[in-house]
């Protein structure tokens, strides 16, 4: 018999379980893979079941380029910038002003394929829309972002 999950469970607590301490009443049905539970309280009854979980290696997709929105945004004075590689490459991020004066370079290197997530600091900057830009192989996107002080 497998132990019900549970927001009280000992091994493993399942946060999105059954809110019971113990139940008060089960009803097991083996072949349909099904237990009934009832809560110590009786105020409440739960269906579990037995399923079989499979992944279609078709369904699976690999990563593609993104640059996302920077967080928060507004920021003051710090930001976090997220990125998307789905192989490793040589990457550039750098942030520039309006008027696309480079005001710095934020990554410069080799990175491996996967999500990535860089810290920008505006501290040393005036309140504004800034711009920052990457390019990765093929790859290149541009987004604003607001300082406000």
């Amino acid at each position: 018999m497998y132990d019900l999950p549970s927001k009280f469970s000992q091994d493993i607590a399942d946060p999105n379980g059954a809110p019971m301490i113990s139940p008060c009443d089960v009803a097991l049905n083996q072949n349909a893979n099904v237990a009934y539970v009832i809560d110590m309280w009786s105020r409440a009854a739960f269906k579990f079941e037995k399923l079989t979980v499979s992944v279609d290696k078709n369904e699976i997709k690999d990563f593609d380029y993104s640059l996302e929105q920077n967080y928060p945004n507004p920021f003051n004075p710090n930001t976090m910038i997220r990125f998307t590689l789905p192989s490793a490459a040589y990457v550039k991020l750098v942030v520039t002003d309006i008027l696309g004066n480079e005001i710095q370079t934020i990554v410069n290197e080799y990175l491996p394929a996967g999500k990535h997530t860089k810290s920008f600091n505006g501290e040393n900057l005036a309140s504004g829309i800034y711009i920052y830009s990457i390019s990765a192989d093929n790859f290149r996107m541009s987004k604003k972002m607001l300082l406000m002080k």
